[in-house]
């Protein structure tokens, strides 16, 4: 009898927490948002207004203002309120290879500032681009190494092509500073993000480098038409 109280009592115990980990669940699922937005942009609005590319300039006080217009159009759109909006500011660039249409030191950095003050302003999180990649992808903690790549202006190399168009590398660094800030709390280390937590999301497919390319419909557990059919 004692054995059997015991299991009755593990039993509720178990029921329990099997309750309150599906209402968690539940309440986690319904607050995520149905709809995620980033405005990204500045790498062109802040081209010189004087220079090579001048046509895509837009003026500072324009370019703020736009930014908080999408952010009210995006976050009236929907009147169940389940739409996650945030701000991308632009990459920094070469002023160098730029020169004739860039200033990244006294132009770009401005409209970083502006996106991150508009941020601020409307209470949306924000991906500084501009910061984020004069850092390296790994060690990003490392002051020591986060200052010799900033110093040694080793992210002009490793993040960008031309001056201003993102590498492979520099796609990666975006990819790990936007995962960051959707993964990051609402207040998380002095920084915000919207909280989902996508990372912990399971895969629908396999990642690229998985995938066989002699025969993909093996990775995908899928009969393919082989390419060559379609070369016809």
């Amino acid at each position: 009898n004692i054995d059997d109280c015991s299991n009755d009592e593990r039993a509720t115990t178990s029921e329990k927490q099997a309750q309150q980990q599906q209402q968690q669940q539940q309440h986690q699922q319904q607050q995520h948002p149905q709809y995620t937005f980033i405005i990204g942009y500045g790498a062109n609005d802040s081209c010189l207004p004087d220079g090579a590319h001048s046509r895509h300039h837009v003026p500072l006080g324009e370019y703020a203002s736009n930014l908080t217009r999408m952010i009210r159009i995006i976050q009236t759109w929907n009147s169940e309120k389940n739409v996650a909006v945030a701000l991308l500011a632009p990459p920094p660039c070469d002023t160098e290879k730029q020169k004739k249409s860039r200033e990244n030191e006294n132009v770009t950095v401005l409209y970083a500032e502006a996106c991150d003050k508009v941020a601020r302003t409307t209470g949306v999180p924000i991906v500084n681009l501009w910061k984020g990649m004069q850092l390296p992808a790994k060690n990003y903690d490392d002051d020591d190494n986060s200052s010799l790549f900033e110093s040694n202006q080793q992210w002009k190399v490793d993040y960008l092509s031309d001056g201003v168009h993102l590498t492979p590398m520099g796609n990666y660094r975006l990819y790990e500073l936007v995962i960051e800030m959707l993964d990051q709390g609402v207040v998380e280390k002095g920084k915000s993000g919207l909280g989902l937590a996508v990372s912990e999301l399971p895969r629908a497919y396999p990642d690229h480098s998985l995938v066989d390319g002699s025969d993909p419909g093996k990775t995908f557990g899928t009969d393919m038409l082989p390419i060559s059919k379609f070369d016809k």
